[in-house]
């Protein structure tokens, strides 16, 4: 298991990776994703068969919250505080769950890279439990439900 990452600085090189290696329905979003300042994409990946990898789930960050509070209708307590990032998406294709790899993708965007820094989402549907297990709570003052790992 790999993790590659991905900005602004390095966007057609994801251009390239994405259209060579997703093949998956599930994480089809990966295709369209477009850049900005401050936008990160991590891949996990794993040795593939045929090709070189294939790609097993990702995580898209936020590190420059303003639009983000904007449109998530998140609070603007965050919008020029540089300790918090937001979780925008997370997701693992679905050949690959009830396995513990959403677990371990989360563990490190969590343990990891944003050790330091509070990381607030806003979870879909069954999405709260999950988040939940790693210490996340309702921040209290978005507008909609926005969970918080405070730091």
């Amino acid at each position: 298991m790999k993790f590659i990452e991905y900005n602004y600085d390095n966007k057609v090189q994801y251009s390239d990776f994405i259209r060579k290696y997703n093949k998956s329905k599930c994480l089809n979003s990966l295709n369209i994703q477009t850049f900005c300042e401050g936008k990160k994409i991590f891949l996990m990946v794993d040795k593939g068969l045929v090709k070189k990898y294939k790609i097993i789930g990702y995580v898209i960050v936020y590190e420059k919250l303003k639009t983000i509070c904007m449109v998530n209708e998140v609070s603007e307590n965050y919008e020029d505080n540089s300790n918090v990032v937001f979780i925008s998406d997370f997701m693992i294709d679905y050949i690959y769950r009830k396995k513990g790899l959403g677990k371990f993708l989360a563990k490190y965007i969590i343990d990891e890279v944003y050790r330091k820094r509070n990381i607030i989402l806003q979870p879909d549907g069954d999405g709260n439990w999950f988040w939940k297990k790693f210490g996340f709570k309702p921040d209290e003052i978005s507008k909609k439900l926005t969970l918080i790992l405070k730091r």
